[in-house]
């Protein structure tokens, strides 16, 4: 079973791109690259979720053109 992770924060790689690619996504004392982030869903390591309102959201990965985001 994954390791449930919140994210608390994100980092884009340039803010003034169209899709604003995210770079890291990261919450209490972790952070993790974007390309890791997707690997680990995949592989049942980590579950993200973000927390807003006292509702949570999993984080999910998508695809776009062929290329996961």
């Amino acid at each position: 079973m994954a390791t449930k992770l919140q994210v608390k924060c994100i980092n884009k790689t340039d803010r003034y791109d169209a899709h604003e690619r995210i770079k890291n996504i990261g919450g209490d004392n972790w952070k993790h690259a974007e390309d890791d982030a997707i690997s680990y869903i995949e592989n049942n390591v980590y579950s993200y979720y973000v927390n807003r309102g006292g509702f949570e959201a999993k984080v999910i990965v998508a695809q776009r053109l062929g290329h996961n985001i």
